[in-house]
């Protein structure tokens, strides 16, 4: 009996470390603090870059979401997926189009990023919407406009 006690505490303890119940911070939360250095030292360390919280999200959606340009492109250096889904269907992109003006330069930043990284730009969330229609500012509707030619410089991602 004593092992199947052994064995729930090791799973909580797996359980409370996945769902950041640790001392350590997730990626997500220094994602959200701008921790560029903590998110680098926890990836090198092992953490995978698209682990996800609760909601689906990436530590990508929260810095794109956050407006930090910094973590962004260390997460994107690191692997992140610029395409990956939320629970909502959303992707970074949308995350970084839809904003209430903190940070814009630093979400237009983002915004040319992850599209210069493969941001697919014609990606519909669970309501329909694209990137484009969330964004309110008219240099961000350029960008995220899916009929847009691609931009000069060359994309290391493939939008497969």
């Amino acid at each position: 009996m004593g092992g199947w006690i052994g064995a729930g505490v090791l799973l909580a303890g797996a359980v409370a470390g996945a769902q950041g119940l640790s001392d350590e911070p997730t990626l997500h939360e220094m994602a959200a603090r701008d921790d560029v250095a903590g998110l680098a030292r926890a990836i090198n360390a092992g953490a995978p870059v698209d682990a996800r919280d609760e909601q689906g999200r990436t530590a990508l959606h929260i810095a794109a979401a956050e407006g930090h340009l910094f973590a962004a492109m260390m997460l994107v250096a690191k692997g992140a997926d610029p395409n990956a889904r939320d629970a909502r269907r959303r992707t970074p992109l949308h995350l970084a189009a839809d904003g209430d003006g903190r940070h814009e330069g630093e979400r237009f930043q983002i915004v040319k990023l992850l599209v210069a990284e493969g941001g697919d730009r014609a990606a519909r969330d669970a309501d329909g919407k694209r990137p484009v229609d969330y964004a309110t500012v008219p240099e961000f509707k350029d960008e995220l406009e899916p009929d847009r030619p691609p931009s000069p410089r060359t994309s290391r991602r493939s939008s497969s």
